[in-house]
C-alpha cells in the first residue's frame, strides 16, 4: 500500500537513487538526523519514490512511500535499472544492521508489480558473492547488463576489516522470459583499488571513474580510470584545467554524449564541498571546468543522491540534511522551484535498443543520453566554453579584426591625402588624428565572446 506523506523523509546518507519512468526512487540508506552518525542500527529499507512529472518545491516535494516488506535493510548500497522492460530496481549488496547478514547478494524491486523478490545469483566469480560496500554500478542498455566495480570488501573472519579491491564484474539477467535467473561473470581486474568514487557510462560505451579512495590514499583527480565496453579494456586518461580537489562521496551525472558533472563530496567528514565541476570528456587530454552558478549557493553535502530529471539536477539528502536542492542545468542555476523540462531526455520507458545509460552509485542515476548535446545550449549562454571553442573564437576574432584593420587603413589613407591636398596638413599631425580615432581592440579579456570595438562604441560579436 502506498502512503503519502507531508513531510520529507528523515534525513539519511549513503542511499541509492535512480530514475525510472517519471519517478526518482530513493530506497535505503543510514538515517542520520545529526551529521555523520556512523551507527548501522539506524540502516532502512524504506522506499520513496517522487513524481518529476508534477511541478514541487524543494520545501515542500511530494514524496510517496512505496512497499518494503520483503526488501532487504541496507545501506552503501547501489541502485540500477534492469530488465528488459527497464522496469527493475535492482539493489545489489551494501552494509546491513542484521547479523548474520543475509547471503543474497542482489535484490529487485518491480515498479510495475511493487513486490520485491531475491533471485538466484549464478555466479561463475567468488567476487560476485563476498558482501561489499562503496562500489558503483552502471546499467549498459544493449544487453540489459549492470556492471560492478570496487568497493570495500569484507573480511570474512573479520567483520569489521574491509578491503579495498580492484573487483570487476556483469550481472546480467540471463533469462529474458523471466526475473529469477541472474549470471554474474568476471571482468578485467580495474587499474587500481577503488571505493566511494563515482562510475559513469556514456554513450560511447566507455565507463568513466572518477575519484574516490584506494589502498593507497585519495585518488587522483586529474588520472581517469576508463573501461570501453565495445574493446573490453581499461586505459588510464589525463586530464587538466581546473582539476577538482580530491574527494570522496561525490556524486557524477552525464549532462551531454561527452560531459560529466560532479558535486558535492568529503575528505574528512567536516569540510564538504559545494563546488560544481565539470569533466569534457571531447578534450585531449580532458578537460575540467569549474562550472559558476547563479542563485542561492547550497551548502556543501556529501554521501547525497543525485540524479538528472529532464534537464534538472535533482539532490536529495545527505548527513543530516532532509532537503531536496534543484540545479536547472540549462542556465546552471540552483532555484527552490521544480518546473518538469525535456523529460524525454531522460525517460526509460522508451530506450531506443543502441543507447546507453549510466546509473552511478548510491543514487547517480542520469537517465538515457540526450540525443542532442547540451553543452552547445550552455555554450551559448557563456555558461562554459571547451578550450577549443575558445581557440576557434580567437582565431575568427583575430581574422576579422585584422581584415577591418586592413579596410581602416585604406579609408584612412584616401582621407589623408584628400585632407593633405584640401588643408596642406603636415604627415605628422595627421597621424597622430589617425592614432586617436581609429584604435581597434581585437579582444575584451573581461567578456567570454570575441568583440571588435571603435571609438563610436559600436561593437562586431564573433
Amino acid at each position: 500500500m502506498k502512503v503519502a506523506i507531508a513531510d520529507t523523509p528523515i534525513p539519511r546518507r549513503n542511499h541509492a537513487s535512480i530514475l525510472i519512468n517519471n519517478k526518482i526512487y530513493v530506497y535505503g540508506g543510514r538515517l542520520t538526523k545529526t551529521p555523520y552518525v556512523d551507527d548501522k542500527s539506524v540502516d532502512t529499507n524504506e522506499l520513496w519514490t517522487l513524481d518529476i512529472s508534477k511541478p514541487f518545491t524543494t520545501a515542500s516535494p511530494s514524496w510517496v512511500q512505496e512497499p518494503s516488506e520483503n526488501a532487504p535493510i541496507a545501506s552503501y548500497e547501489t541502485a540500477s535499472l534492469g530488465g528488459v522492460n527497464n522496469d527493475l530496481l535492482v539493489i545489489y549488496n551494501g552494509e546491513t544492521s542484521l547479523n548474520p547478514p543475509p547471503p543474497d547478494a542482489l535484490s529487485f524491486f518491480n515498479t510495475t508489480s511493487n513486490v520485491w523478490n531475491t533471485p538466484k545469483l549464478n555466479a561463475t566469480t567468488t567476487a560476485s558473492t563476498t558482501r561489499r560496500l562503496d562500489h558503483t554500478a552502471v546499467t549498459n542498455f544493449n544487453d540489459s547488463s549492470i556492471w560492478i566495480l570496487g568497493g570495500l570488501k569484507f573480511n570474512p573472519n573479520n567483520s569489521s576489516d574491509k578491503i579495498y579491491t580492484d573487483d570487476f564484474f556483469s550481472i546480467t539477467l540471463s533469462d529474458v522470459n523471466g526475473t529469477d535467473s541472474w549470471q554474474a561473470v568476471d571482468r578485467q581486474k580495474a587499474p587500481d583499488t577503488r571505493a566511494r568514487h563515482t562510475a559513469t557510462l556514456l554513450k560511447n560505451g566507455k565507463i568513466y571513474v572518477i575519484g574516490g579512495i584506494s589502498s593507497n590514499g585519495f585518488a587522483s583527480m586529474s588520472q581517469i580510470n576508463v573501461y570501453d565496453l565495445n574493446l573490453n579494456t581499461w586505459s588510464v586518461q589525463s586530464s587538466r584545467g581546473s582539476v577538482p580537489g580530491q574527494r570522496q562521496y561525490h556524486r557524477a551525472v552525464a549532462i551531454s554524449d561527452t560531459n560529466i558533472l560532479i558535486w558535492g563530496g568529503t575528505t574528512d567528514y567536516k569540510y564538504y564541498f559545494n563546488d560544481l565541476y565539470i569533466l569534457d570528456t571531447s578534450a585531449s587530454p580532458y578537460n575540467w571546468i569549474l562550472q559558476p552558478t547563479l542563485g542561492k549557493l547550497p551548502a556543501g553535502r556529501a554521501a547525497h543522491s543525485m540524479v538528472m530529471a529532464g534537464t534538472n539536477l535533482v539532490i536529495n539528502f545527505a548527513d543530516g540534511v532532509p532537503n531536496t536542492l534543484i540545479l536547472d542545468t540549462t542556465s546552471f542555476t540552483w532555484t527552490s522551484e521544480y518546473t518538469p523540462i525535456r523529460l524525454e531526455l531522460t525517460s526509460t520507458s522508451s530506450i531506443a535498443p543502441s543507447n546507453n545509460t549510466s546509473y552511478d552509485n548510491p543514487g547517480v542515476s542520469n537517465g538515457p543520453l540526450p540525443s542532442t548535446n547540451p553543452k552547445k545550449n550552455t555554450t551559448d549562454s557563456n555558461a562554459y566554453q571547451s578550450s577549443s571553442a575558445k581557440n576557434i573564437g580567437v582565431i575568427v576574432g583575430s581574422t576579422a579584426g585584422s581584415s577591418i584593420l586592413l579596410f581602416s587603413s585604406i579609408a584612412i589613407f584616401l582621407l589623408y591625402r584628400q585632407r593633405k591636398k584640401r588643408f596642406g596638413r603636415s604627415d605628422h599631425e595627421v597621424e597622430g588624428r589617425v592614432r586617436e580615432s581609429s584604435f581597434i581592440s581585437v579582444r575584451d579579456k573581461k567578456r567570454p565572446s570575441i568583440y571588435l570595438e571603435s571609438d563610436t562604441n559600436n561593437q562586431v560579436v564573433i
